[in-house]
């Protein structure tokens, strides 16, 4: 039996070998600012086995930059986190973009920021998967990394904590392709061990199966199935077609309020909550009264990181990740918001404003509302 079967053995109970095997062979980038929620989904990828983990930051934070403060465990900047990282799990390739760049460039990279470096990484097709982290600087960057993306043929997740509130919202192209699995349970005849902690032996056949005590979980392969993801400036434009305005007038309002109002964490509340109502008469936004009082709570909060938000999101990301590299299940589409007040995370389909399209009733029956998390 090989060492990686014997150390991803629970993992690989849950989702099979080949699942594992893909994970173990996967290139994820990670990008964005230095932040808690960049360390906890850094922190989970590297324990479920990624391969190739490079992660590069963008903004850093300064006393007089006016970004969030958090709470470093990791490391205060990428390489104390890589070699924290690194401790966690020897055997994943885990780098910073300028290791990675002197490492797989045989030429000096003359760009001259950290996008134009980044944008050369995706187009050289290095990774499958891109995410894009707390971006602190607002949508040009986001927009300009997600269109990089999606022209080469990169799975694009961006993941926001503001305060009290979670966002991920994916691009995964306009023609993904996934397998739909119908679960099952039935008696495994072969697994009779007695002992718990005893490492089961998998073979080829097993690696569409999970093996829990005595049962067999078969994960059989219905159907493939074709999604088409809108891009992230078509679901950050379309706040009107979300079932929960709130949230993504919140979420514009916050990323207005970085790129225009330049405000820092010395501005007092009242200033946050007569700026997000102004924000909304402008762009014509309908928010009940008693939504509105709500929204006085995710202002108090919008200068700071909450690490609990950040570990329920990246728990929730390292899960669609996982769905992303084995290409098994459906994964979000296309919006997910993680409430800390009520505890509560919703899937929703924001379309696009261009192309609405249709979606059939298999999609419609197979959505759920609400994430298990």
């Amino acid at each position: 039996m090989s060492s990686s079967a014997i150390i991803y053995d629970r993992q690989i109970r849950l989702w099979g070998l080949q699942t594992q095997s893909k994970i173990l062979k996967s290139k994820v980038f990670l990008f964005g600012y230095h932040s808690g929620l960049l360390e906890e989904l850094a922190k989970d990828l590297v324990l479920t086995g990624v391969g190739t983990l490079v992660i590069g930051k963008y903004s850093e934070y300064t006393e007089t930059s006016g970004q969030p403060k958090f709470v470093t465990y990791l490391g205060h900047d990428l390489e104390e986190l890589v070699k924290a990282l690194s401790v966690l799990n020897p055997r994943a390739q885990i780098q910073t973009v300028n290791t990675f760049v002197e490492k797989h460039f045989s030429e000096k990279v003359e760009e001259q920021n950290d996008i134009q470096i980044v944008s050369r990484l995706i187009e050289t097709k290095s990774f499958e998967i891109c995410c894009l982290i707390c971006e602190r600087i607002g949508c040009p960057v986001a927009f300009a990394l997600n269109r990089i993306c999606r022209d080469n043929n990169t799975l694009f997740v961006y993941a926001e904590v503001i305060g009290a509130l979670g966002f991920l919202i994916l691009d995964l192209g306009s023609h993904y392709t996934y397998h739909y699995l119908n679960k099952s349970s039935k008696r495994a005849s072969r697994l009779r061990s007695t002992n718990r902690n005893e490492v089961i032996a998998l073979d080829d056949s097993d690696s569409d199966s999970a093996q829990v005590d005595n049962h067999s979980y078969s994960m059989s392969i219905e159907n493939e199935r074709t999604l088409e993801y809108p891009t992230l400036e078509q679901v950050l434009s379309n706040i009107r077609q979300s079932p929960y305005p709130l949230y993504f007038s919140f979420l514009a309002f916050v990323r207005r309020w970085k790129e225009e109002y330049c405000m820092t964490s010395q501005d007092c509340l009242e200033d946050r909550q007569r700026q997000f109502e102004m924000f909304l008469q402008l762009h014509k936004i309908d928010i009940k009264k008693s939504e509105l009082q709500s929204s006085y709570n995710f202002c108090s909060f919008m200068n700071v990181e909450l690490i609990s938000v950040s570990s329920c999101l990246a728990g929730v990301l390292g899960r669609e990740i996982v769905k992303l590299i084995s290409r098994n299940e459906k994964p979000i589409f296309n919006t997910f918001i993680f409430d800390a007040f009520s505890c509560l995370g919703s899937i929703v389909y924001i379309p696009s404003t261009k192309v609405d399209r249709k979606r059939s009733r298999e999609d419609e029956k197979e959505d759920s509302t609400v994430y298990d998390i």
